[in-house]
């Protein structure tokens, strides 16, 4: 959290607070566009608005299922999630990806991974339990913990960390999980590579997400990257050890300003 209040921080000091924001791009009160490579740690990979998920958040709430119960939307949540990894799971939500975590290793040591959709996986079947950020950008980061545990069903220190979401919410993760499964047929290796030309100089690229190179970037010098980019009218991931993602929907020409005016490491 401390990162990402850093981040709006330094939004906000120099283009005011976001009024609008719409694919890749953030609109300040000011009428800057930013170009959004932090896409809230990839939760809205997918993109900013523009989703049928809000359209069945909102089908939902007409509905007036606000309330702490059971609906069909959990039975259609799960089946989500297994018709995007093509198999099936217990599903478990928590309010962060840190709690998720901290469990996976706990009661699955060694033997889960973070599961990032255009990412290549060895032998997934063969992991006990995967955590899966929704693509969908909600102001609490939910996450979930899939596995084929049984016996977790009966155990209060696990249970007692999982949280409710509800119906309306549920129905816009599924969703945003079909619009992934959906996105992953149709994005490929050619919408991220045209910017290898540029992003080069400060990231590698896997798939669509970008890691810093530290001979380049290092962590100590990370915060001053970060302000440098927004100067440049580009977000990029406030946390050193998190990607930032290519900006699928824009050009090139959104970073010409960091073109014209390179990051230059302090320890350089």
């Amino acid at each position: 959290m401390e990162e990402i209040a850093f981040l709006q921080s330094e939004i906000s000091k120099r283009y005011g607070k976001i009024k609008r924001a719409r694919g890749c791009f953030l609109y300040t009160e000011s009428g800057i566009r930013l170009t959004d490579l932090y896409l809230e740690g990839g939760r809205a990979i997918l993109g900013w608005g523009g989703s049928q998920a809000f359209s069945d958040f909102k089908n939902v709430l007409s509905r007036g299922l606000t309330g702490s119960f059971n609906t069909i939307y959990l039975y259609r949540l799960k089946k989500a999630i297994s018709d995007l990894l093509n198999d099936d799971f217990f599903v478990d939500v928590f309010l962060s990806k840190e709690i998720a975590l901290k469990l996976a290793n706990t009661f699955f040591p060694n033997n889960f991974v973070v599961w990032k959709p255009w990412i290549p996986y060895n032998n997934l079947k063969m992991k006990s339990a995967l955590i899966l950020e929704p693509p969908l950008a909600w102001g609490t980061p939910f996450c979930f913990l899939l596995h084929k545990s049984d016996e977790l069903k009966n155990n209060s220190s696990f249970l007692g960390q999982t949280t409710f979401v509800p119906p309306a919410l549920e129905a816009a993760f599924c969703r945003s999980l079909y619009d992934l499964k959906n996105a992953i047929l149709v994005r490929k290796e050619k919408d991220w590579f045209v910017f290898d030309k540029i992003i080069k100089d400060y990231w590698i690229r896997k798939g669509p997400y970008l890691y810093p190179k530290e001979n380049i970037v290092c962590e100590s010098d990370w915060k001053s990257f970060v302000q440098h980019c927004l100067d440049c009218c580009i977000v990029v991931n406030p946390c050193y050890s998190e990607p930032s993602i290519v900006p699928c929907g824009a050009e090139i020409s959104v970073f010409k300003k960091l073109i014209k005016n390179p990051f230059s490491s302090a320890e350089k």
